[in-house]
């Protein structure tokens, strides 16, 4: 425990609460769900949410000790205040809950999700520690498991109704000892097979610090990711040691040997004075849970805009270790965590947050879809086109647009029998080529039609490395030079989480200057990161410079994992590399197309955070214009790269020099 937190911690026993029951507000029509909350600081939670007007979901594993607590928070409610519960009974339910499963995570937030509530305030409270070494179902670590992952994944799936019920709150539960843990080891998490021994090596309390510096992170990880979300305020909170369950002491083990008698006595003389201790420094959780309900209800979270912070008792901020306020740290976490998850659940699990039918009527609405023949791009076309809007297909191939235009009329008739005729069109567009890029959107604009929904789809990965017929480095090229054509009401454009993996952008790779030989030292992902780091770069100056139009909205979104024509596993093969070499590369092609099969998600899936972007009326509603969006339409933070403006304009002027030299402009 660093010094700093020593004196916080102490200081509570000594000066006054800094936040009290009688200073909880009037919560009547908030709802609130409290994790763990049968008995403890959870049970303590939910007594005093809806012992002031609150809707309280306690969200458990076991309904019957559930049901018994609500029974008892009802007779306690009303005894503390019989004048407000005189003719009524404080609002409490069940929801189940088990965080030891990943999978039954995201469906007790799918079960909430279809009361059609709203969700003010979540409290993630429920913690085990003091377990031996065990693995959940998914294989997990279980003091990770519950601690962390299946909190990770039952706030992320509950996370839109969150944001959409502001002003809201998330309080993480975590710990002091928090600052017992150096980073975090992840080969010891997940059983791998071989890492059974790594595992055994890490004491309780090792797994326990571990999972509590996984909360802190988390929460601060989180709060960043959602800063533009102005009223949902993320905190983390340490509660004291407190006269829980959780916390009695753990009896030492009884020998049966009659050699080990004097061992054994005093194995009961430290059993009694660790009691002893216990009783003497543990705070009644009457006040233990002062700190979560500060953060849960006062109104100064809202009036000093605390978000992202980490307090100790009573209501008291202070810092977290140093690893916990490491910004890499937390990236770290959630990238392993998402990874954990779509692994086990193959799909990002932030749920269907915007749905097809949510797509309003798009009547006199013109559109342009580029890459629109297969994949993502087609899903879209036929999303727009089916909800009445008149899209055109823009693609290098006339006979593959034209396919793909009988293809989607024909499904459209079938999933929307009462729909008028799509109105669909191709248009000829070579992203390789910057001048054929101009001369389709001069063809466009011979038409004469408005321009309502522009979606920079179309995109390549993973290929070889080439040249445009400019001289600029391919993927660079298709994928963010050709999408300065229009402005139309709203622009999505398609990047990808993998712009995290690039450091900027190295422009002397990107052009052919005269006879020199293009650079080789790029594989194909480090060309399409940077590719994609260009995307979202283009997107946040492309906003920022059209702010003084009200109604043009710019945005770009990572889809997730799709299983699109796109990203098709490479396979390596070749006979000519001999039996041995061919045999084991024909075994990891095997692997990597069962993996991609595993934690791929369908394009049905994946264009809705896309289609959230071009169509939703929220985009107008909330002007929300130069974000970044993941699945399911999940705004959050891109990379410090993506997000410097002095980046975006370094790519700007070298993305204007090139247009001019080639376009002669």
């Amino acid at each position: 425990m660093s010094p700093y937190s020593q004196l916080a911690y102490w200081k509570s026993f000594f000066h006054g609460d800094g936040y009290s029951h009688d200073q909880i507000p009037d919560l009547t029509g908030k709802v609130a769900i409290v994790t763990g909350a049968n008995s403890g600081l959870g049970y303590a939670t939910t007594l005093a949410l809806a012992s002031h007007g609150a809707h309280v979901f306690l969200a458990c594993r076991s309904q019957e000790r559930a049901l018994d607590a609500i029974e008892l928070a009802k007779k306690e409610a009303k005894e503390k205040f019989p004048t407000r519960f005189a003719s009524t009974d404080p609002k409490m339910e069940f929801l189940e809950l088990d965080l030891a499963d990943m999978n039954k995570s995201r469906q007790a937030a799918q079960e909430f999700l279809k009361k059609g509530l709203p969700l003010h305030i979540l409290v993630n409270n429920s913690g085990i520690l003091g377990v031996p070494l065990q693995l959940t179902i998914d294989g997990i670590e279980m003091e990770f498991a519950v601690n962390h992952m299946g909190h990770f994944v039952f706030t992320l799936a509950l996370l839109d109704r969150i944001k959409e019920s502001q002003p809201s709150r998330i309080v993480i539960m975590s710990s002091l000892f928090h600052e017992k843990a150096a980073g975090i080891d992840y080969d010891t998490i997940y059983k791998t097979g071989d890492n059974e021994q790594q595992q055994q090596r890490q004491s309780t309390w090792d797994r326990y610090s571990r999972s509590k510096l996984a909360n802190v992170l988390f929460a601060r990880a989180l709060a960043r990711h959602l800063i533009n979300e102005p009223h949902l305020y993320i905190n983390s909170c340490h509660p004291g040691y407190c006269s829980t369950r959780a916390t009695q002491p753990i009896p030492r083990e009884k020998s049966n040997s009659a050699n080990e008698t004097g061992g054994w006595s005093m194995n009961r003389l430290l059993d009694g004075l660790e009691d002893w201790f216990h009783r003497m420094v543990a705070w009644p959780v009457e006040r233990g849970v002062l700190t979560q309900l500060y953060l849960a209800t006062s109104p100064e979270i809202e009036s000093k805009e605390i978000r992202g912070r980490y307090f100790g008792p009573i209501a008291n901020e202070i810092e977290p270790s140093t690893y916990a306020r490491d910004e890499r740290l937390q990236e770290e976490l959630w990238a392993y965590s998402e990874k954990l998850v779509n692994e086990k659940l193959k799909s990002f699990l932030h749920g269907d947050y915007y749905a097809h039918d949510q797509i309003p009527d798009l009547a006199g609405k013109v559109a342009i879809v580029t890459g629109a023949n297969s994949g993502l791009g087609y899903a879209t076309t036929v999303a727009l086109a089916a909800h009445g809007a008149r899209v055109f297909l823009a693609c290098r191939s006339e006979k593959r647009a034209k396919e793909a235009i009988e293809r989607a009329k024909a499904e459209i008739k079938v999933k929307f029998p009462h729909a008028p005729d799509p109105q669909l069109d191709f248009l000829e567009l070579d992203q390789g080529d910057l001048n054929k890029t101009r001369q389709s959107a001069q063809e466009f604009l011979k038409t004469g039609l408005p321009l309502h929904i522009l979606v920079n789809n179309s995109g390549i990965y993973n290929g070889p490395l080439g040249l445009t017929v400019d001289g600029i480095e391919n993927e660079f090229g298709v994928n963010h030079m050709g999408i300065k054509a229009s402005q139309p009401s709203r622009i999505v454009i398609l990047s990808s989480y993998f712009h995290e993996k690039a450091a900027g952008i190295n422009y002397d790779t990107i052009f052919k200057a005269g006879d020199a030989e293009q650079p080789h030292h790029h594989n194909a992902w480090d060309r399409y990161a940077r590719s994609k780091l260009a995307n979202s770069m283009f997107a946040n100056a492309l906003a920022r410079r059209v702010k003084d139009q009200p109604r043009l909205f710019v945005n770009s979104c990572h889809p997730g994992y799709v299983a699109t024509e796109g990203n098709q596993p490479s396979t390596r093969g070749g006979d000519q590399e001999g039996w041995l070499l061919s045999s084991v590369n024909n075994a990891l092609d095997c692997w990597k197309a069962w993996l991609h099969n595993q934690i791929t998600i369908p394009v049905e899936k994946g264009v809705l955070t896309q289609l959230y972007l071009a169509t939703s009326p929220e985009i107008e509603n909330k002007r929300i214009s130069g974000r970044y969006f993941w699945p399911v339409a999940l705004e959050l933070q891109p990379s410090s790269y993506a997000n410097d403006e002095k980046l975006q304009e370094e790519l700007w002027e070298y993305s204007e020099k090139l247009a001019n030299e080639k376009l002669k402009a």
